[in-house]
């Protein structure tokens, strides 16, 4: 008494579907080239043209030490946490610009004063040129 198994029944087709946003604007747009790929010797040429992620030198803990403020006072007066400050002093962050002009305001001094591109002539040298002259 073995019954046949019955066939399976056709599924009906699925209805056509309008395209999503993207794709129509893929289908829409104008049909471009496609840019060329860059060489390596054309990122050597970026790179020689560019700075990349220069070092920020500052003095920080110099000015703190000189007004007698610890890493957490700063903190406080500048709104950031006392860990921020330790990370700037060691350069292991950049400040953001408003972060730079807030430490160059509790201190009184232009902004230039603290933060550098280029390092800081160290005081010994500083103090040798004034008693060399």
């Amino acid at each position: 008494m073995h019954r046949p198994m019955p066939s399976p029944r056709p599924r009906p087709a699925k209805p056509a579907r309008s395209p999503t946003r993207n794709e129509a604007r893929r289908s829409s747009a104008t049909t471009e080239p496609a840019p060329k790929l860059a060489s390596s010797q054309d990122f050597v040429v970026i790179l020689q043209q560019k700075t990349v992620c220069r070092t920020m030198f500052n003095r920080i803990g110099l000015f703190r030490a000189e007004r007698g403020l610890t890493r957490k006072a700063l903190a406080d007066l500048v709104d950031v946490n006392p860990q921020t400050i330790g990370f700037l002093e060691r350069g292991d962050y950049k400040p953001s610009l408003e972060l730079a002009l807030k430490i160059a305001q509790v201190f009184d001094v232009p902004v230039e004063i603290i933060f550098s591109l280029e390092p800081f002539e160290t005081i010994s040298t500083m103090l040798q040129g004034k008693t060399g002259t």
